[in-house]
């Protein structure tokens, strides 16, 4: 399988806490761990800077989640799952 690129959005559903989510959220949570975790047996995810720096804002902004402890989701949750790829200027 190729390299799959994962952004922000399913970073966050993942990454949040189970206890803050909606109903419908829940379900999107649940799909998104679903599927990291097929993606992270391939060892195909693929992250840039910027949905490290836009997950990392998401849940200190919108989630309240202390700084020290949305570095810890990132490097737990990006990081250690996936490679980081830089994206050139074109």
């Amino acid at each position: 399988m190729d390299k799959v690129f994962i952004d922000s959005n399913i970073w966050i559903y993942a990454l949040i806490s189970t206890e803050e989510l909606t109903q419908e959220d829940l379900i999107k949570h649940e799909i998104c761990v679903s599927l990291l975790e097929v993606l992270y047996q391939e060892k195909i995810i693929v992250i840039s800077t910027q949905v490290i720096n836009e997950v990392h804002w998401i849940l200190i902004r919108k989630y309240g989640v202390k700084d020290e402890d949305a570095k810890s989701k990132v490097d737990l949750g990006l990081l250690e799952i996936s490679r980081l790829s830089i994206i050139n200027k074109l």
